[in-house]
């Protein structure tokens, strides 16, 4: 069974220092600095539960909490707590929507026992993490330096996270806005869990940056191993040409990884019809997604993220569905796969594969 959680990530100054300080006590973080908003119980494998959940989140203020410094769960686990009535009301309509029953309330400090806290170390974890475990003293030694580092008591929640677990780490899985922050272009940061990864920002294209989308979509053409780049002057035909000419349509829509102000990677999709047709079309309700990424950033995780952001934006804008094509033998099928893209057609080059939302 795959699990599932939903949280709030501190803004970057708190989160940094928290992050910071657990790398040099922790060897591997399972999961990033957050609030636990929900635990696993009710968040099933058939996530029927994220439509409940993005509805109550959306029509939710964006909201203040309060830190209140480090405390402990007996000699388990040291946090930073903070407290907020409308995260304790979130939490509970959350609950409530889902019909946690009693018993998993009370297992899970779901109930009247609910503690808002930012996890900071264990002195124990699960067998997968147990190189983690930390000793009394080194608790106490990052209990020192958390309440040193931290420079602020409150910060605004204008989103929130959903978590899936993979392979031991919980990662970022879906981002939900609240109500205040829906409407804004928003960005984020990608955070990788490894070490020495430049800071990447995820957010929408702007208008005057629609011209790059040609340089992109030739950097999206699969080459083969072993096998010559086609020339630049490829995207020019017809066939590729409209994927990128008068970009900025009312279905036209992006999400790009950014660094410094450049754009290492995209994911966009716009709308055909059956006299217009696309390599990747499946029907007019469709929007056909391409994505790319500068070789230098590739497998990263970037192209995951720029999708489920993307995916996000789509159905916000109650888009019916996405395909694409994909070439056989491109690696990239199996990501396509893992977020819920099904193969309808495989034909003597490429596979057209869909996805309904």
């Amino acid at each position: 069974m795959t699990e599932y959680f939903i949280g709030i990530v501190p803004p970057e100054e708190i989160y940094n220092d928290i992050i910071n300080i657990q790398k040099k006590y922790i060897s591997k973080l399972g999961v990033e600095p957050h609030i636990t908003l929900k635990a696993q119980s009710n968040l099933t494998d058939d996530e029927q539960w994220i439509e409940i959940v993005t509805k109550i989140i959306e029509n939710t203020n964006q909201f203040e909490v309060k830190i209140e410094g480090t405390k402990y769960f007996g000699e388990l686990v040291m946090f930073l707590s903070v407290i907020s009535p409308e995260l304790k009301s979130l939490h509970q309509s959350i609950v409530d929507e889902l019909n946690v029953p009693d018993l998993l309330r009370e297992k899970c400090f779901e109930g009247d026992r609910y503690v808002g806290h930012i996890t900071v170390g264990k002195t124990t974890y699960p067998s997968g993490l147990s190189s983690n475990t930390l000793t009394w003293s080194e608790l106490k030694l990052m209990e020192e330096e958390i309440n040193a580092s931290i420079n602020t008591n409150h910060f605004l929640v204008d989103s929130v996270w959903i978590y899936k677990k993979e392979k031991n780490e919980y990662k970022r899985y879906k981002q939900i806005l609240l109500h205040d922050n829906k409407e804004k272009n928003n960005q984020f940061k990608f955070i990788s869990m490894e070490k020495d990864v430049p800071e990447v920002w995820i957010r929408s294209l702007d208008k005057k940056e629609y011209s790059i989308i040609k340089e992109f979509l030739y950097h999206a053409i699969y080459v083969p191993e072993g096998s010559k780049k086609p020339n630049k002057s490829i995207v020019d035909k017809k066939e590729l040409l409209k994927y990128y000419e008068d970009f900025g349509r009312k279905d036209d829509y992006t999400m790009a990884a950014v660094i410094n102000n450049r754009v290492i990677g995209l994911a966009w999709c716009r709308q055909f019809n059956e006299t217009d047709k696309s390599y990747g079309f499946y029907k007019d309700d469709f929007v056909e997604l391409n994505i790319s990424i500068l070789p230098d950033f590739r497998k990263q995780g970037l192209g995951k993220v720029l999708m489920e952001q993307l995916i996000y934006l789509l159905k916000n804008n109650n888009v019916n569905g996405i395909s694409l094509s994909v070439t056989n033998g491109n690696y990239a099928q199996q990501l396509y796969e893992n977020i819920g893209f099904k193969p309808i057609a495989v034909r003597d080059e490429d596979t057209l594969m869909i996805k309904k939302l």
